[in-house]
């Protein structure tokens, strides 16, 4: 894959930068004030069942726009398989090996379809004892989002 793009990039080296010797973040290092520069291109999942399925918690206004899709709320397990099982196969793989995930995701959008750059990145819940799952994303050969607070 080619050179991660800069703005999720940022996101990765945030999430590396609150990682302890051989932990995973918790949860609560990342709130709406310490991922400003990102939001509206993320999106938050929670495990559910073990990893048998995720919730989407936070599915941002950047992302909907683009692709159509508003997720917030919904299980993945209740979502059209061809768009969700890749994103499910990401956020498993996150969470059971407890590392970010850099890639490319193909995704059916408005108009076509769009290549986004992804950084997955597993986090400890501790309150409740479970994983969330926060995914940063930029549309493929674009400059910095519209939204979400510019260049971090």
């Amino acid at each position: 894959m080619e050179e991660l793009h800069p703005f999720v990039a940022g996101l990765l080296d945030f999430w590396q930068s609150k990682c302890l010797p051989g932990e995973v973040p918790r949860r609560a290092e990342f709130d709406a004030f310490t991922l400003r520069p990102w939001l509206g291109w993320l999106a938050i999942y929670e495990e559910l069942d073990g990893g048998d399925d995720f919730l989407v918690r936070l599915d941002g206004t950047g992302i909907v726009t683009l692709t159509g899709h508003e997720w917030t709320g919904r299980r993945m397990s209740d979502l059209d398989p061809r768009i969700a099982a890749p994103v499910t196969e990401v956020l498993r793989r996150a969470v059971r090996e407890r590392r970010p995930v850099a890639d490319r995701l193909y995704s059916p959008a408005v108009k076509d379809f769009l290549a986004f750059h992804r950084v997955t990145l597993p986090v400890r819940e501790d309150r409740r004892g479970v994983w969330q799952v926060i995914q940063g994303l930029q549309p493929a050969g674009s400059r910095w989002p519209e939204t979400g607070g510019g260049k971090p």
